[in-house]
């Protein structure tokens, strides 16, 4: 049985190596170095003091994913908008960690009206996540990165946590 938990410090080792799984596959993280559970523990740290999600989920007494939802970008003018990230273990791919996460991520919360992804385009899968929840593809950035000597696509979309 899987849960969703607030994460833990105790956590960042596993969160680190979810998170560098994807070093492998450029469809999914654009990152070239490795973190560290104390560059995990940071990042965790940072969204401790903006009140932002770090929560993941737990089966069988392993993490096997997690997400952040965290600020879209700094200015004032964006506090009512949140990025979403999701990362699954590559051991639970498929088994609707995935899908946990989302529906614990689009939970209401106060003075959030916005929820944004940040998607290779090529990520088919992360894609059809967003879909299925109601994300809807709000911009498409071509060649804004570059990983695994090709450049890389971006889709940006976004969920409404209220009828606007």
């Amino acid at each position: 049985m899987a849960c969703v938990r607030d994460s833990r410090l105790a956590d960042m080792a596993d969160v680190a190596a979810i998170a560098n799984e994807t070093l492998t596959n450029p469809f999914i993280s654009w990152r070239s170095r490795p973190l560290s559970k104390l560059d995990i523990a940071a990042w965790r740290e940072d969204g401790q003091d903006q009140k932002d999600l770090f929560r993941v989920v737990e089966a069988n007494s392993k993490v096997v994913g997690f997400a952040t939802l965290g600020p879209f970008k700094l200015e004032s003018g964006f506090e009512q908008t949140k990025e979403l990230s999701i990362y699954v273990a590559s051991c639970a791919r498929g088994s609707g960690i995935g899908k946990i996460l989302m529906k614990d991520a689009l939970q209401p919360q106060v003075g959030v009206r916005k929820i944004i992804s940040a998607i290779d385009a090529s990520n088919e899968g992360s894609v059809r996540l967003h879909e299925q929840f109601g994300f809807e593809q709000v911009g498409y950035l071509p060649s804004v990165g570059f990983t695994a000597d090709e450049p890389r696509d971006l889709i940006l979309m976004m969920y409404s946590l209220n009828s606007d």
